[in-house]
């Protein structure tokens, strides 16, 4: 079966015009607002520091008392969309991994004399806890007037 000539001419004509209209987006008037990096500690215990000595009613003593957080939750820098006049979109870019980071106290001996308990880091480099997303600001597209 063979397609008239005059529908062949109109196909070959607006196949242009399609590609073109359906690469265009929508402009949500959006843009991506920095977020600085952020650290939240959660839950605290104290740590013995120093030493005491007691013999026969005589106490000698260096006690100090240091707070140490069980967890420590590290957010990097990152985007959020906010609303804005410009003719732009924030467009979704690559996740950002949040690390979440373990402390104890750990007792440090001499011989079998406990001498104090240090806030110790657990995990150097960090357990992955979640993500945060990031995002650019792009222009918004301006459809091209052909005549």
């Amino acid at each position: 079966m063979k397609l008239p000539l005059t529908f062949a001419i109109f196909a070959a004509w607006s196949l242009p015009l399609v590609s073109q209209i359906s690469v265009l987006s929508p402009c949500h008037n959006t843009k991506a607002t920095e977020v600085p990096a952020s650290t939240l500690l959660g839950g605290m215990v104290t740590c013995k520091s120093g030493i005491t000595i007691s013999t026969t009613g005589v106490q000698i003593s260096t006690d100090a008392r240091q707070a140490c957080p069980l967890m420590c939750i590290a957010t990097p820098p990152h985007q959020v969309v906010e609303s804005t006049t410009m003719n732009t979109n924030a467009v979704e870019d690559e996740a950002a991994t949040v690390l979440i980071f373990h402390y104890a106290c750990t007792h440090n001996y001499f011989l079998f004399i406990l001498l104090n308990d240090s806030c110790d880091l657990l995990n150097p480099k960090g357990d992955p806890f979640g993500t945060v997303n990031r995002y650019r600001t792009v222009s918004c597209a301006q459809p091209a007037i052909r005549i």
